[in-house]
């Protein structure tokens, strides 16, 4: 008797939420500057939150307009596609269309048309990833270039070892394994209630003498600074509004946030969406427990 195993297929990791496409920006930075700039809303008969809610959400359309939005289902793009352009999208998708029209009809010329297709849609390519090669290789001289030749190789080596997905067992405080769902809740509660709760000793504060007078107010120099020291390519907050666009933005933006800032402090008011926060366990891949995440 024969017995016939089929291998499952591997699943592909697909987005599930939609998201603004801001890791285009540099490549389009002529046409994000100035649909930024156009977004900063005056505080004229508005309040705070209202302000704040009006120049995000003027910010998240012109950059939609702009840079795109992912759709969610779609496949995630690997890192060695960091090299694609318009024109090799647009390529492969011509191909992607005869293949489809082939399988579809089963003829000759939409067969002969395929091949083409295929023949040029690989020729592009060939010609892309050389182009971005050649353009890696030069900035490789620049500290910038080095990041990024670091950083992909980093993700590339985190692609071998890293869980994704669901991971459904954690250990256990004993170290014993726990599979139940009930329990991994469980277990989790334990963790965060301990992390979030437990007391340890501070140090005592230092007196200093109290300043006299009235608070300075915020300065755009004080903004600039702060924003000039802030890492890039970092994840959003609520707001969906990276850093990196206030960087791009420059000393209007800097001027921008800080009369923000001081009309907060007078008012004594916060925008809704800073007051929220999300924690999320990443997984570390090292120890034991739960202490293998971070948040």
């Amino acid at each position: 008797m024969d017995l016939k195993v089929r291998r499952p297929k591997k699943a592909r990791a697909r987005t599930d939420t939609q998201r603004i496409k801001w890791w285009k920006r540099k490549e389009q930075k002529d046409k994000v500057l100035p649909a930024s700039l156009s977004c900063l809303t005056s505080s004229t008969g508005c309040t705070v939150e209202e302000q704040w809610n009006a120049t995000v959400n003027a910010m998240k359309d012109s950059a939609v307009g702009v840079l795109g939005r992912t759709s969610p289902g779609k496949t995630k793009i690997e890192k060695a596609t960091w090299w694609w352009n318009d024109e090799v999208q647009a390529a492969i998708a011509r191909k992607k269309s005869e293949y489809k029209r082939w399988m579809r009809t089963r003829r000759i010329e939409d067969r002969d048309t395929y091949l083409v297709a295929k023949r040029e849609a690989k020729k592009c390519v060939a010609i892309a990833k050389s182009q971005h090669h050649k353009e890696l290789y030069d900035a490789l001289n620049t500290s910038e270039g080095e990041k990024l030749l670091y950083r992909l190789m980093k993700a590339r080596h985190r692609s071998t070892t890293m869980v994704t997905g669901h991971l459904g067992i954690i250990k256990a405080a004993n170290g014993n394994i726990l599979r139940d769902p009930n329990d991994v809740m469980e277990r989790w509660r334990q963790y965060f209630e301990q992390t979030f709760n437990e007391e340890f000793p501070h140090p005592p504060i230092p007196f200093v003498k109290g300043v006299q007078g009235p608070v300075l107010p915020v300065a755009p120099a004080e903004v600039s600074e702060a924003i000039r020291k802030m890492k890039p390519n970092k994840a959003t907050g609520s707001d969906d509004i990276p850093t990196d666009v206030w960087k791009l933005i420059g000393e209007s933006g800097a001027a921008w946030l800080s009369k923000f800032f001081n009309r907060m402090l007078a008012e004594s008011q916060t925008p809704e969406v800073w007051q929220m926060s999300t924690t999320v366990p990443v997984w570390k891949g090292k120890g034991g427990g739960a202490n293998r995440y971070w948040r």
